[in-house]
């Protein structure tokens, strides 16, 4: 089980630089794949995005967080 612990704050970690490191790449960029120039509104929206997928990691991570300490 302290295995299990150990795994939960690994994974939170990457989880949490690789938020902040989207974040960063969507704020800092000046025109997505596409070609697209990124106003500050698709900015926001693409940020949106980010944290909505970042809500639903964040929702299993505290459900493995209960299991684990269980």
């Amino acid at each position: 089980m302290k295995n299990l612990s150990r795994t939960w704050k690994i994974v939170s970690f990457v989880e949490l630089i690789a938020y902040i490191g989207l974040t960063i790449i969507i704020f800092i960029r000046q025109s997505d794949g596409a070609g697209i120039n990124q106003s500050p509104t698709l900015k926001i929206i693409t940020w949106g995005i980010l944290t909505a997928f970042c809500f639903v990691l964040l929702i299993i991570q505290i459900i493995w967080a209960w299991i684990a300490h269980k």
